[in-house]
């Protein structure tokens, strides 16, 4: 069998539903993968295997007694350090957060737990979701910064350290780490809210998905392959009904 965290998040989503592997082995695999990359890389201010391993437990459980499992079920997923998760500290980058741990959730954090997904950490963003540069490496070439803000989860999407992650962005926060690490993202005003979030400046905040999409489908949803023709890269055929992520309504980038 390929290799768990070289999967896409359809793939992933395709194998645990079929229940051909299960969400604690994808897991496993992605911990595995991060600890291996981390230390160089520097892309997740905050790992939680026992959470992630907990909730992939459950999400097992939930399906060996015949129980109904979201879109999303046992598919790890990044969130950039400025959205809320209870119990999970969220430092924003900066020292002044450095133990702040929320007592609640963000929307996008209890939407994505409502589809099944498995939060296994928070990514590296620049201070604030402003100031350039952050610690984390471009995984192509360590030397070189990911880009900014949403610096870690590019890059740990990039590495292959985690099939998808959350980011956000006011003027390119997105578009440059996509840039620098080889991956598109996909986004549309309005779709993903921003509550229990960090805000720089609301009227032009928006919170986007990270993800890699690695199987070719035959018909096109022409607005994102649109879109991705903008950004100069190449483009995968992706129908609106066939990838769990869109389905829920999230925005997304992913690799070349």
């Amino acid at each position: 069998m390929t290799a768990l965290h070289t999967l896409g998040v359809a793939e992933v989503a395709a194998l645990v539903q079929r229940r051909e592997v299960s969400p604690v082995e994808i897991v496993e695999a992605y911990l595995t993968r991060l600890e291996a990359l981390e230390p160089k890389l520097q892309a997740l201010v905050t790992v939680d295997p026992q959470g992630a391993l907990a909730a992939a437990k459950r999400c097992e459980q939930a399906m060996q007694q015949g129980e109904s499992v979201g879109a999303l079920a046992g598919v790890p997923v990044g969130l950039k350090d400025i959205i809320y998760t209870a119990g999970l500290r969220t430092t924003a980058g900066s020292r002044v957060y450095a133990n702040f741990v929320p007592t609640y959730d963000a929307t996008v954090t209890v939407r994505l737990q409502q589809a099944g997904a498995v939060i296994l950490g928070k990514t590296v963003t620049t201070e604030f979701a402003t100031a350039d540069p952050s610690p984390t490496r471009n995984p192509w070439n360590t030397e070189h910064t990911p880009g900014g803000s949403s610096s870690g989860s590019a890059a740990a999407v990039a590495a292959r350290m985690i099939p998808a992650a959350l980011g956000s962005q006011t003027g390119g926060s997105t578009l440059r780490p996509a840039s620098y690490c080889g991956i598109v993202r996909r986004h549309e005003v309005g779709i993903d809210t921003r509550a229990g979030g960090g805000a720089e400046a609301s009227s032009v905040d928006n919170v986007l998905e990270a993800h890699r999409y690695t199987s070719q489908r035959p018909n096109a949803f022409p607005p994102l392959d649109n879109l991705l023709a903008t950004f100069g890269c190449c483009q995968s055929a992706l129908p609106i009904d066939c990838h769990p992520c869109l389905q829920l309504g999230f925005q997304c980038f992913e690799a070349c």
